[in-house]
């Protein structure tokens, strides 16, 4: 895979305040507007020691097939170094190479509207689907359920109320019978996984209060065996 890098002097060549870069603003806050973006709240890291701090923000545009990471930091005595005072740069991902290039991925994002194509699923990809965890929730094209040889779930009667396999049961491309295996049976050496390499195996996951259960139970256990945590005196009237 090969990666393009582009110094600040070849960004100032490219992008000017001109009509263009005008009209780009005006269709990222349109896109805001009529609610196509998926944007978390910037992530913003307070560096006191060294008297600065770092933002990082990012955004998903429905219908784009790249997005952009930037990275901007304020260490505001990095004059006395020779430095610049205010660092930056951009990561641009995109969604087309990643799916390429990729033996696995994971999905979990809250998206309404599919963003996984079926045309990015290549033979020996696996893909691990948590995102979906509402009906409405989806988060790949239900033709990428088609294209798999092996679906698992972690409970076959709520995946098809929720999750990837649910709008995949939707449309008719899987049914009550068709070939699901839940993730316990694999586990519990009932039934095989992933046989072969080439295979294109998708684990949809929309969560199961037996995980929660197992795994605080672990968190206690270790708890007492550390010596963790405050006991709290409750009074019952």
């Amino acid at each position: 895979m090969k990666v393009l890098v582009l110094t600040e002097a070849e960004l100032r060549e490219v992008v000017v305040v001109d009509q263009a870069a005008v009209k780009a603003i005006e269709n990222a806050f349109t896109w805001l507007a009529q609610g196509k973006v998926s944007m978390p709240p910037i992530m913003h890291i307070e560096v006191s020691e060294h008297q600065g701090d770092v933002d990082i923000k990012s955004a998903y545009v429905q219908g784009l097939d790249r997005f952009a990471v930037k990275i901007g930091e304020g260490f505001f005595q990095n004059y006395k170094l020779g430095l610049p005072n205010s660092p930056a740069m951009m990561v641009v991902l995109s969604y087309r190479t990643g799916m390429a290039e990729a033996q696995a991925v994971v999905t979990c994002t809250p998206s309404r509207i599919p963003y996984i194509k079926s045309d990015w699923i290549h033979p020996g990809l696996h893909i691990t689907a948590m995102g979906a965890d509402l009906p409405e929730k989806q988060e790949f094209e239900p033709d990428v359920v088609k294209l798999a040889d092996m679906l698992v779930c972690d409970r076959k009667s709520q995946s098809f109320s929720m999750g990837e396999f649910h709008h995949a049961f939707e449309a008719g491309i899987i049914s009550e019978t068709s070939p699901v295996t839940e993730l316990g049976e694999i586990t519990a050496g009932l039934k095989p996984g992933r046989q072969t390499d080439d295979q294109i195996t998708i684990c949809d996951l929309s969560g199961t209060g037996v995980q929660d259960t197992a795994i605080a139970d672990l968190a206690l256990q270790q708890a007492a065996k550390q010596g963790l945590g405050i006991e709290i005196e409750i009074n019952r009237g």
